[in-house]
């Protein structure tokens, strides 16, 4: 699989609710959530998950903290435009290996 495959289709994991979840319920646990990801079609070392888990933990308080937004991304709040534009960008980054 070529790394705009891999991307494309940790995007659409990271969009599939029931695979967040699962994924929610196995964070933390670098084995179970590797094995997720795996049974999924999709290989990550386990820097490129620590990555993942790590922006997705992040994207999370940010979105929970009650910290006002600038402008320009509370335009892009509704629908949860930002937080998808965040893992999509965290998806194609950790795939083309610029993360």
């Amino acid at each position: 699989m070529d790394a705009k495959a891999k991307a494309d289709l940790l995007i659409k994991l990271l969009q599939n609710e029931k695979f967040l979840a699962r994924f929610n319920d196995a964070e933390g646990d670098m084995s179970r959530a590797k094995a997720l990801f795996a049974s999924e079609g999709l290989e990550l070392s386990d820097d490129q998950l620590q990555i993942v888990m790590q922006a997705l933990d992040d994207a999370k308080k940010a979105m929970y903290s009650g910290e006002l937004l600038p402008e320009d991304k509370l335009q892009n709040v509704a629908g949860g435009v930002e937080y998808n534009s965040a893992k999509n960008a965290i998806a194609a980054s950790i795939l083309a290996g610029t993360i």
